[in-house]
């Protein structure tokens, strides 16, 4: 026998190569292809020639991971093999294949090779398997799982499997649910621990019978839910086939049917009770045939025709009734017998009226066979339906004749508003220059004591004025709900001085004697600083109006053990009838005719001040022993809760002079002249305008540091000219107008105004606001900055 041949082992080499199912790549140290096998070249969809010399990094956009994200190519197993000089096993990758056009999935080995005596790889072979179909086939049977146990776990239904044993193997949340139960206390553990006590017999010989019968089955049993109650459910089972056919087991869908088996019970119940109920209920029971025949009909209904039950049946509507009255009746059977649908009608039957609810019946196959009328006597309730829907019209009426008078009420005084708006505008303008010429010569040195004091009558004359203006307003604004508080820390005392200070000159002409005693220990109260000199203001100028001549008015001030601070102002003049005491609060009441021929005015003061009183909290009561014996009012308000005395932060208009560039903007020719005059004796550097194309023309070629602007203005309002000017160059603004009302001053502060002051302007307080804006380099709300009234003298 001769020797086998010797073969070649590069020829073996070759053939392996070229037969494997495999796909080989072989690589260079460096990770470039230096040949692949045909395989390879199948799996990838690409030739030797269009492969050799690359690497993985080459074509990495065509490698991706199992969750889709790309493949580095430096974490490509064969370059992994090549860094570590350890094999890269079991790699998924997916390859796009040219050819096929389409992705391939292939699982990967990289060997390194090394040479001996050296550590590190010189070249590296990579195998790999084409693992689409079976990685698909894994894919499709998961995403069938996932079917399966969404379908199982979304289902309405129980799911319940058991072995052959009847051990729990399986349930779905619905199932475990319906028992109060999680599956985990239920997988494991024999289904007959869950059978009501009562149906564990029947449930045993049942479950013996389905191991013996493979069919399908339903059935109804009762289950112990967690807290002790039966369930009722309704049960179809199946058997479970294993891989050779044969069952391993039981699949039960399950329906909780407790509230079903509850109605069943009760609608027993009802049953046997009917025949009593349709014999002693007043409401009429009828039955009818498809040919609106009576088939039964309770005593009531019989009663009211006068008949038995017995005579009614076999009788149609139109053999008891009149046409007309029939008529009705007959399409409301007819109706509800052709449509299906039950139905309910008003008939009448003579002077009395029914409610009728008509249903169809329904035979075993579902088909309509007749109808059941049910009627009750709802004649006491229809007439009282009917004396309601008169009622209804004609309280109807009334709310659209109120209606009608309420909107011709809010016409009139939406137009009295309107007119009190622009009386008081045209009212304000000419105070303007008059009352600041008057300011510019009291404190004119030249002039003598005779005229200063008649600049002082004048002054004193046009606040005065000024002063009826804003009682107007305020009440306005009072009875309209759209006064509104900046409420803060005051100091009461600080308040009734300056107060007391600034009507120092009207006291000394009425040659009054102050006596104060501000005896509060606490006295910082939250409110209003201009509204609460407001009250202090009104309710001294009424004592020395009202205040016997050289006489003596009384201030006074003290604590209530309630929290709360009185502030008393007490005068030995005038008095008040009794008859008048009441009523002293009221608009343009002065305590009779005889006191308003005597003092003037209208009659406001004491009315705003108690509104203004109850805004902050407080009250108000007035007090005298008669005509001649003066009065008393005392204000009792509430004690902030920090009593730290608010202090003014504003220097004094009269501190050192200002140096500043004002744009005045102003059309009133005498009004420009005295505001630029007096602005410039405070220091002030003021360029003038009558209009708003020569204020903005002004404006291009000078630097201003404050503007202040009449709001109208013969060719534009200065609304638009403050929105320029703010936009272009940033400046700050004080608005002018002889308008005060809420909408006025919310229309200023949204075009850029920081202030809003109402004519006649009162300079000083003028000169203070622009302190203010100047100074504190922060925006001043205009409502907060608005001096209303401006003839208040401010602190």
């Amino acid at each position: 026998m001769s020797s086998p041949a010797p073969v070649d082992p590069e020829a073996l080499y070759r053939l392996l190569h070229d037969t494997m199912l495999q796909g080989v790549v072989h690589q260079d140290r460096d990770g470039r292809i230096i040949s692949v096998n045909p395989a390879a070249e199948r799996i990838l969809g690409r030739t030797i020639g269009e492969m050799r010399g690359q690497t993985s990094i080459d074509r990495e956009n065509d490698c991706i991971r199992e969750d889709g994200s790309i493949f580095p190519g430096v974490e490509h197993p064969s370059m992994v093999a090549l860094r570590t000089g350890r094999p890269a096993r079991d790699v998924v990758m997916g390859v796009h294949n040219p050819r096929l056009r389409r992705r391939v999935w292939i699982t990967i080995d990289a060997v390194p090779i090394l040479r001996p005596g050296e550590s590190e790889p010189c070249q590296v072979y990579t195998l790999f398997d084409d693992i689409t179909e079976r990685r698909q086939a894994r894919l499709d049977v998961r995403a069938g799982e996932d079917r399966y146990r969404r379908i199982i776990e979304e289902t309405h239904e129980g799911v319940w499997m058991l072995d052959l044993e009847g051990v729990t193997t399986f349930v779905n949340r619905q199932m475990a649910a319906m028992l109060g139960r999680t599956p985990e206390e239920m997988v494991g553990r024999s289904a007959f621990d869950f059978v009501w006590p009562e149906d564990i017999p029947a449930g045993g010989a049942e479950w013996e019978s389905r191991k013996r019968d493979d069919a399908p089955a339903q059935s109804e049993f009762r289950y112990l839910h967690r807290d002790g109650r039966p369930i009722w459910c309704m049960v179809n089972s199946n058997p479970m086939p294993g891989p050779d056919g044969e069952p391993v087991g039981f699949l039960g869908m399950f329906i909780d049917i407790t509230d079903r088996k509850r109605s069943e019970e009760e609608l027993s119940r009802v049953n046997a009770v009917l025949p009593t109920v349709n014999d002693s209920t007043a409401a009429l029971v009828v039955v009818k045939d498809t040919d609106q025949r009576i088939v039964m009909c309770n005593p009531a209904a019989a009663r009211l025709f006068d008949k038995t039950p017995e005579q009614m049946v076999g009788l149609s509507d139109r053999d008891y009734l009149d046409p007309d009255t029939a008529a009705p009746i007959v399409a409301h059977d007819r109706q509800v017998i052709e449509s299906g649908a039950a139905g309910a009608f008003e008939e009448s039957f003579g002077p009395s009226v029914f409610h009728c609810v008509k249903t169809p019946l329904r035979d075993s196959r579902g088909e309509v066979s007749g109808l059941i009328v049910i009627a009750t006597d709802i004649t006491a309730r229809a007439r009282s339906e009917r004396q309601l829907a008169d009622a209804k019209a004609s309280a109807d009426e009334a709310l659209r004749q109120a209606r009608e008078a309420k909107a011709t009420a809010e016409a009139a005084g939406a137009a009295k508003d309107h007119f009190l708006a622009v009386l008081s505008h045209e009212l304000r303008t000419p105070l303007t220059p008059a009352l600041a010429t008057a300011h510019a010569l009291e404190s004119d040195p030249v002039l003598d004591d005779e005229r200063r004091d008649m600049a002082t009558m004048i002054r004193r004359n046009i606040e005065l004025e000024a002063r009826l203006i804003d009682d107007l307003l305020d009440l306005t604004r009072i009875s309209r709900g759209k006064l509104e508080l900046d409420l803060q820390a005051v100091d009461l005392h600080v308040k009734i001085k300056h107060v007391l200070a600034m009507c120092a000159a009207d006291i000394a002409a009425r040659r009054l004697v102050v006596q104060t005693r501000l005896a509060a220990d606490r006295h910082g109260v939250r409110g209003d600083p201009a509204r609460l000199q407001q009250i202090i203001w009104n309710l001294l100028k009424n004592a020395i109006k009202f205040g016997r001549e050289g006489g003596t008015i009384t201030v006074s001030t003290a604590g209530r053990a309630e929290g709360e601070i009185a502030f008393v102002v007490t005068d030995d003049g005038v008095g008040i009838a009794p008859a008048s005491l009441g009523a002293i609060f009221d608009a343009f009441e002065q305590g009779g005719r005889d006191i308003t021929r005597r003092f003037g005015g209208l009659g406001l003061g004491l009315s705003i001040t108690r509104a203004l009183v109850r805004m902050h909290g407080g009250t108000i009561l007035a007090a005298s022993e008669g005509p001649g014996r003066g009065a008393t009012f005392t204000v009792e308000l509430p004690l902030a809760a920090d009593d730290e005395a608010a202090r003014s932060a504003s220097a004094d208009t009269r501190d050192a002079a200002m140096d500043c560039a004002v744009l005045l903007v102003e059309d009133h020719d005498d009004t420009r002249r005295v505001l630029a005059h007096l602005l410039g004796r405070q220091g002030c550097r003021v360029s003038t305008a009558g209009a708003v194309a020569e204020a903005l023309e002004i404006a291009r070629g000078r630097r201003f540091d404050v503007v202040i602007s009449d709001i109208g203005l013969p060719d534009a309002s200065g609304l638009e000219l403050m929105r320029q000017l703010k936009d272009l160059y940033g400046l700050r603004g004080i608005a002018l107008s002889g308008y005060g009302m809420e909408e006025d001053l919310a229309q200023s502060a949204a075009a850029g105004f920081e202030a809003h002051l109402v004519k006649p302007i009162n300079i000083a307080a003028l000169v203070k606001t622009m302190r203010r804006l100047l100074g504190d380099g922060a925006p001043t709300p205009a409502a907060s900055a608005t001096i209303a009234p401006c003839t208040t003298p401010q602190p």
